[in-house]
């Protein structure tokens, strides 16, 4: 029988596992969605990640941080200014 310290990363790499599957599924598309409200929106980003799927704005910043590199805060400052 495993520890119960080997649980968390079991979990961890369960959530990243899902989240391929989720992207391969849907494609880019939510992403892409992502980019243009927040440009051309002022959306607040919990209403934006809910619109593209995601449970918990801190999923939709996380996966958009690592499609895109940058955090969608900084992403809408950094294209509206």
């Amino acid at each position: 029988m495993g520890s119960n310290r080997d649980e968390p990363s079991c979990r961890r790499r369960a959530r990243g596992v899902g989240h391929l599957l989720r992207r391969a599924s849907r494609g880019h598309e939510p992403e892409g969605r992502a980019r243009e409200q927040l440009t051309a929106t002022d959306l607040p980003i919990t209403e934006i990640a809910a619109s593209v799927g995601y449970a918990t704005p801190q999923a939709f910043a996380r996966m958009f941080r690592a499609e895109v590199g940058e955090s969608p805060s900084r992403y809408r400052r950094e294209r509206r200014s």
